[in-house]
């Protein structure tokens, strides 16, 4: 695939999010009927899910003031309490930003990748993202083949997209779409255990890639610590990763929770979500919303 590289100026640092117009925005607000809200993102918690556990240190959650810090206070007099969060930018439900990889020395857009230094991403920053409210399609694949999950280095194709597109009556993608894949392996946390979910997982295939460049969404999510399928096809390490983010500007988010979403039925919604706008952050944790 060719890539979009100053497709939207040489100076573009939000990619394929330029898809999101005003357009595509009414597009996803006209799809509210009953204005009913569910939650895409896992707890932040010690015990996890997270992503990549092997190298990333669990979200740490600290007292600053508790209750102990009251004891001898005085009836009537206010009390408060406060906290620090400590996490991984890519460890809980996250976008990746478009400086998240490289190679040959090139980010996406040809940015230099030695602008990401010790002190954080000078261009492709998460925080240059901003916020999103669009149309959002689920295409839950675990559920068209009536499993609880997929299997580990199942590879969806394109042939799953389109059967699972004409099982929900979803007849195609348009630009600015963002395109969320349910494989059920976030679901099956307890049961995989933090090794097997970490290790060889389902997800997209360069096809699906390909079809998702093609229709010119602008962003693919999955309920996985990847997206792309673990390992790929080629046996290379995270090639969608370099094609979606480094070559076609298209960020991933990772680690969505779906199952609530794809159990009432509701495959096309208002998605909406903004990173967490970490200046020079290579990710960001994500709260997203579907709203129907």
């Amino acid at each position: 695939m060719d890539s979009r590289w100053h497709r939207w100026g040489p100076d573009d640092q939000r990619g394929a999010l330029n898809f999101v117009d005003t357009a595509a925005t009414l597009r996803g607000v006209g799809l509210v009927r009953r204005g009913e809200c569910f939650s895409l993102c896992i707890p932040i918690r010690r015990s996890g899910p997270i992503a990549g556990t092997r190298t990333r240190n669990r979200p740490l959650h600290l007292m600053r003031v508790d209750g102990g810090d009251y004891a001898d206070a005085e009836a009537g007099s206010l009390c408060v309490a406060d906290d620090y969060v400590f996490l991984p930018t890519h460890g809980c439900t996250h976008i990746d930003a478009l400086c998240h990889v490289w190679t040959d020395g090139q980010l996406y857009n040809g940015y230099d990748s030695r602008s990401v230094r010790s002190t954080g991403a000078r261009q492709l920053s998460v925080h240059t993202l901003g916020p999103v409210l669009t149309r959002g399609i689920l295409l839950d694949i675990a559920g068209l083949l009536d499993v609880a999950y997929l299997e580990a280095g199942f590879v969806i194709r394109r042939t799953h997209v389109e059967q699972a597109m004409a099982r929900q009556g979803i007849e195609d993608i348009r630009p600015g779409d963002a395109v969320l894949v349910r494989t059920g392996w976030l679901g099956a946390y307890d049961e995989l255990g933090e090794a097997r979910f970490e290790g060889h997982r389902p997800g997209i295939g360069r096809e699906v890639a390909e079809w998702l460049t093609a229709g010119e969404a602008c962003a693919v999510g999955a309920d996985t610590a990847s997206v792309e399928v673990v390992p790929s096809e080629d046996g290379s390490v995270m090639p969608l990763h370099l094609e979606l983010l480094r070559n076609q500007g298209v960020p991933l988010i990772e680690l969505l929770v779906l199952d609530e979403l794809a159990a009432a039925g509701h495959h096309e919604f208002l998605l909406a979500f903004n990173p967490l706008p970490v200046v020079g952050g290579t990710g960001g944790p994500l709260a997203p919303i579907a709203v129907v």
